[in-house]
């Protein structure tokens, strides 16, 4: 009786489990935040990733929401999101929205070419990048930067298993490069 007890009292200790992965990184101060600026649009849900993709992300050990990134793009100490809006008309927007002390203000707002089951999103890490062919051939489209060197940590944007652009926010200016294929 005395283990039941125990164990009954470890469960009930547990935090309890978001009914969505992606859900759980989208405070609802930022739920508001997309409601109010984004009329129509709504946060993304794991499910939108497919059922095969979903058992591939958890088979992987992979982040389990493709969908929203969490990092400190400012550099302020606080969590900002990048994520993937979805409307019902099947329409999707990349974000970025950063916070301020729970003062969630979007940053970067951009129509989204590819569907939700089809993109990803990922964290990455300050440092230097370079753009895929700035690599291969440093006089290609000299209009586009062809380097970014970012103290604070950003996203990369793309399609599952295919390019990524980076994002980071630098000198208050959201910069982006595309890099090489993951």
């Amino acid at each position: 009786m005395a283990i039941e007890l125990i164990l009954l009292a470890r469960v009930a200790a547990q935090p309890p489990v978001p009914a969505d992965a992606c859900a759980a990184w989208i405070p609802p101060a930022l739920s508001v935040r997309i409601a109010t600026d984004l009329p129509g649009y709504s946060p993304p849900l794991s499910t939108d990733a497919g059922e095969t993709r979903i058992h591939d992300i958890a088979a992987n050990g992979d982040w389990p929401c493709p969908f929203v990134v969490a990092g400190d793009f400012d550099g302020n100490g606080t969590l900002d999101r990048a994520l993937l809006v979805k409307s019902s008309q099947g329409a999707v927007k990349l974000i970025a929205v950063i916070n301020n002390r729970s003062e969630w203000r979007i940053t970067l707002n951009e129509d989204w070419p590819l569907s939700l089951a089809e993109s990803e999103l990922r964290p990455m890490e300050a440092g230097l990048y370079q753009r895929s062919d700035a690599i291969d051939h440093p006089v290609a489209q000299l209009d586009q930067l062809s380097s970014i060197q970012a103290e604070n940590n950003g996203f990369a944007s793309g399609k599952v298993n295919g390019r990524r652009i980076v994002y980071f926010l630098v000198n208050d200016q959201w910069q982006k490069l595309v890099i090489k294929d993951n």
